[in-house]
């Protein structure tokens, strides 16, 4: 026995049969548009106005089908002209909801005498990010800061109220966003209440502004993603050495607790548990500095307990480190060494800091220089490994990154160290380029005492006689 279908009469009731239209035909046509097709009718001029005017598919459609309708009261009577734009106007409204994306946001400007309390109460308490805008007033001509972030609609009471406890005469513009994405503005995104209390992966509990203070080492320190993850794994583990035993900030879990002597206090125990070397003291202590100097000049911490705190010495072969460049031919020809390391060696020896070296359009410099007939060999072999990355990286400079990086591929300084780092075991020097720079400059000048004032400074690249004195001070007393 057959089924009887489903029969909806809705031939009396024009609204709602204007309406279905609109939100069935949408659907289907607004799920055609999203992946790049049309159904072959007045939708291909609407694509074209939109890849060619950037205007939203359904604005064309609706436009069209007012033009078309107008026409049509030559056999229309009104009453239907109308009823049909309605299902050409929910038809237009249900395509743009699919075809820009279905999670609505609010993007919000505030212009306020605050935006350092304002951002700090979006970035802790409401878990949002928020960036800082540089601005200038037209009228009085004043710079200042405004702040720019991105909530879902039934955060913005939240919003407002947290501006209005800080500065009820802040100037805020508030727009719709037409897409967002990222973290909170994803599909299957965790509950973000939940966020800050899963452990990671190493089980270490998270520390105070830890969101706010990656975003500082990516976008004002311009760290490496590797490198921000060494950083805030070590201050991970220092607030949760802490938690475990120190009373006083467990009790009160304030940053401003925390004293000089806690910092010293827990580097000393990894030292005694843990063995660690004086330049992992060094760096654990300088990550532990990075953090708190953070927080002070963000006003997040009235106190830097770091401070008064130094690192300790790091034992160097002076004798072997000083007459580096005496076995430069032989560090040239070591393929156990990076091409970058063995460059970085080649350079500084003809008395160029790292800072120069790592500088854009750094190799116009090389044709002022005099090489001798090894170190041409190891540029040819160099020129010939590069190349290929040169021509990705369309530029001519020589220390790139590896990575594709149009707008700045020039490799950064934490970049060059990691090439020194892993070749730091082959061989028999330290391979900091400060200290190679400062004993190539004092072993030339030990070594060539008969030239003049002038001809030192200018042989050496120096800026002047202090200069000058400066590195013949040390060179004498390297040699005590």
């Amino acid at each position: 026995m057959a089924k009887d279908s489903i029969n909806i009469n809705i031939h009396h009731d024009l609204f709602l049969a204007g309406v279905l239209a609109g939100l069935i035909g949408g659907t289907g046509s607004g799920l055609v548009y999203r992946f790049g097709g049309t159904t072959g009718g007045t939708d291909i001029v609407a694509r074209i106005f939109e890849k060619k005017r950037g205007i939203v598919m359904g604005k064309t459609l609706l436009a069209l089908d007012v033009i078309v309708l107008t026409c049509s009261l030559s056999y229309l009577d009104l009453r239907q002209m109308m009823y049909t734009l309605l299902g050409s106007y929910v038809f237009a409204q249900v395509v743009n909801f699919i075809q820009e994306g279905a999670y609505a946001a609010r993007g919000v400007i505030i212009i306020t005498n605050h935006p350092t309390e304002i951002a700090n109460d979006i970035i802790q308490k409401m878990e949002r990010g928020v960036s800082y805008l540089k601005i200038e007033g037209a009228f009085s001509g004043q710079e200042r800061k405004a702040l720019y972030c991105v909530v879902s609609p039934n955060e913005l009471n939240t919003l407002k109220g947290y501006i209005n406890h800080h500065d009820s005469e802040a100037f805020v513009s508030i727009f719709e966003v037409s897409e967002a994405m990222g973290d909170g503005f994803s599909f299957n995104t965790p509950s973000r209440s939940l966020l800050k209390y899963i452990k990671r992966e190493d089980k270490f509990l998270s520390f105070p502004y830890e969101k706010r203070f990656i975003l500082y080492l990516r976008n004002e320190r311009f760290l490496e993603e590797n490198t921000i993850a060494d950083l805030t794994r070590d201050i991970t583990r220092f607030f949760n050495y802490l938690r475990q035993n120190n009373p006083n900030y467990r009790d009160s879990l304030k940053v401003s607790s925390i004293s000089s002597n806690d910092i010293k206090e827990y580097l000393n125990t990894l030292s005694i548990t843990n063995n660690i070397k004086n330049t992992t003291y060094n760096k654990m202590l300088t990550h532990i500095n990075t953090y708190f100097k953070f927080l002070f000049i963000n006003n997040l911490s009235p106190v830097l307990p770091t401070l008064s705190i130094k690192g300790r010495k790091r034992t160097v072969n002076k004798a072997t480190d000083l007459a580096w460049t005496e076995k430069l031919a032989e560090y040239l020809v070591d393929d156990n060494l990076s091409l970058y390391t063995r460059m970085t060696l080649l350079l500084i020896s003809h008395f160029y800091t790292i800072k120069e070296i790592l500088q854009r359009d750094f190799y116009q410099e090389l044709n002022q220089i005099e090489f001798t007939d090894f170190e041409y060999e190891f540029i040819n072999l160099f020129n010939e490994e590069i190349i290929n990355l040169q021509q990705r990286q369309h530029t001519h400079d020589i220390f790139l990154k590896k990575r594709l990086d149009i707008v700045s591929p020039q490799l950064t300084l934490p970049g060059l160290h990691k090439y020194l780092k892993k070749d730091q075991k082959s061989i028999d020097i330290k391979l900091s380029p400060r200290e190679l720079y400062q004993n190539a400059v004092c072993y030339f000048i030990l070594n060539n005492q008969n030239l003049s004032d002038t001809q030192l400074i200018q042989q050496l690249r120096l800026e002047d006689l202090t200069s000058l004195n400066y590195y013949r001070q040390k060179s004498y007393s390297t040699t005590e």
